[in-house]
Order: structure tokens, then sequence, then C-alpha cells
């Protein structure tokens, strides 16, 4: 699984299960502008950290691992505590899961550990909490 697949598959994973729990609350990706005239959204983004090699031989196995980070950007007036809940189910969707098996990739994108509601202050008009988790995949070539 390269970088672009592992993206994709989080995103999937993401929008599916966010329109579940809270479909009112907008969300972007990335370097997507921030939407306009909205209380609260979410910014979803993914950084890699780091991998190794597992395997040798003809076909090489290497472990590649990130974080997925989620910005819960609730309206300043509500202060940290208003996008708690928010993070709870952002914890929800990526806690302690696999997704994106296929075929070729049988392991998928696991996700570890989630650390919810940390807070990055406020920008004058939201208050941000950050939720980072832990993932790792594979890729082969």
């Amino acid at each position: 699984m390269e970088l672009e697949d592992a993206d994709r598959v989080i995103k999937q994973r993401f929008m599916t299960e966010w329109a579940l729990v809270e479909p009112t609350v907008k969300y972007v990706f990335d370097n997507d502008p921030r939407p306009e005239g909205v209380p609260s959204y979410i910014r979803l983004s993914l950084a890699v950290r780091r991998g190794g090699q597992s395997t040798q031989g003809d076909i090489r196995k290497y472990r590649r691992e990130g974080f997925i980070n989620v910005k819960v950007n609730t309206p300043i007036a509500a202060g940290p505590k208003g996008g708690q809940a928010m993070c709870t189910k952002v914890k929800n969707i990526f806690e302690g899961v696999t997704f994106g098996q296929t075929v070729g990739e049988p392991e998928g994108v696991v996700c570890h550990l989630v650390d919810t509601g940390l807070p990055l202050g406020s920008d004058g008009q939201f208050w941000t909490l950050l939720c980072v988790a832990d993932v790792h995949w594979y890729d082969t070539h």
C-alpha cells in the first residue's frame, strides 16, 4: 500500500463513519480552505513520520508509520470543552481498528491509540482541539 492508497482509505473511512455520527459538522482535508459560515468543522490530514524494512528477499516489505491528525474546530465561546464530544467520536472511528484491506494489501491500515482533545488554542474565531491517531501500513516492492 503506497502513501496515496493509505491516505485514500483513511479519508474514506472518516467520510463514511463521520456521516453516521455527526452528519451536520462539515470536514475538510489537508490544504482545503476552511468552510465558510459554519459554527464547527473538522480538518483531517495524514503525516508520515518514519518506516522501516521488515523483510528481505526478492519482494521486500516496508512498514510505514504516521499520524492521522484531526483538528476539531468549535466556536470560541464554547472553549475547549465544546469539542470534546466530537473528539470522542473521532477516537471511536479510528482507535483500535484495521481497515482498507484488499486482496493485494491484506494488512490494510492499522490504527492504534488515539490521543483526543489536545488543546491547540484559538485563532479568534474557532477553538481548536487536536486528535492524533497513530497508524501504520505496509508496502512491498
